[in-house]
């Protein structure tokens, strides 16, 4: 018998680097990924998480202050990973307020589907040094998340 209960989730904040500044001028850029486990078990929830992908990419080709979006897959483990630029930290936020990222962040808290993944918010200073502003990340099991988080 198939158990589709998700083990608990930890959360794990990411502090914002010293000197961060939410109001900071010029580019803000996103980064995330996705983990994905037992696709085969649990079809249901891929075909949830395509449309609600493809819903969250529609929003974000309409987006006002999107400079750039690219994704890429990792097969092994089964990741799928974004890296998005928007023309400034405030068209970001505008954007999570209101596009249907919310919706598809709880699901992926509560998906069997989904054991690990991970947000940041950066932006360039002046100096072109990348400042992180915060961010997250969540995980069943430490062996859910890649080596960079260990």
């Amino acid at each position: 018998m198939l158990d589709n209960r998700t083990l608990k989730k930890h959360y794990q904040k990411f502090q914002p680097d010293a000197g961060a500044s939410p109001a900071a001028a010029g580019p803000s850029f996103s980064r995330g990924w996705i983990r994905i486990r037992h696709a085969l078990r649990h079809p249901w929830e891929v075909f949830r998480f395509l449309r609600m992908w493809l819903k969250l990419k529609r929003e974000l080709d309409r987006s006002p202050g999107l400079i750039a979006f690219e994704y890429r897959v990792r097969l092994r483990p089964l990741t799928i990973g974004m890296h998005v630029v928007w023309r400034s930290h405030e068209d970001e936020m505008r954007f999570y307020k209101d596009s249907s990222h919310k919706v598809m962040s709880n699901w992926s808290l509560e998906s069997p589907l989904t054991p690990a993944l991970r947000l940041e918010h950066f932006f360039r200073d002046e100096q072109s040094r990348l400042i992180r502003l915060g961010g997250f990340y969540v995980y069943e099991k430490e062996t859910d998340l890649p080596e960079e988080i260990h």
